[in-house]
């Protein structure tokens, strides 16, 4: 089954941006402009949201998932990736003040 993203956005004139997020808290921003792009291939960066209504969010490494944003994926690798992160336990950050 394949994730879909919340938001879909234009980044200027470079690319395009989905955005992900799951009920434990984390999510995933993926770009067509960075790591692998010349290749026609996807990059992730694991975020954290937080706050009410939690979506404030900031990017994240997490040992289990990645040490640095994750290049060169293809559709298959980029869902891989995204049940990795949907699988985590929760995490709750509280709001900034």
């Amino acid at each position: 089954m394949t994730i879909e993203p919340i938001q879909v956005r234009t980044i200027g004139s470079i690319g395009t941006q989905w955005l992900y997020r799951f009920p434990n808290g984390y999510g995933a921003s993926v770009i067509d402009c960075g790591y692998g792009s010349k290749d026609g291939l996807l990059e992730l960066s694991m975020l954290l949201y937080y706050g009410e209504p939690n979506t404030h969010h900031r990017q994240i490494y997490h040992e289990i998932v990645n040490h640095d944003v994750l290049g060169w994926l293809n559709d298959i690798d980029l869902q891989l990736a995204l049940e990795d992160i949907k699988a985590l336990p929760a995490h709750h950050v509280p709001a900034k003040g």
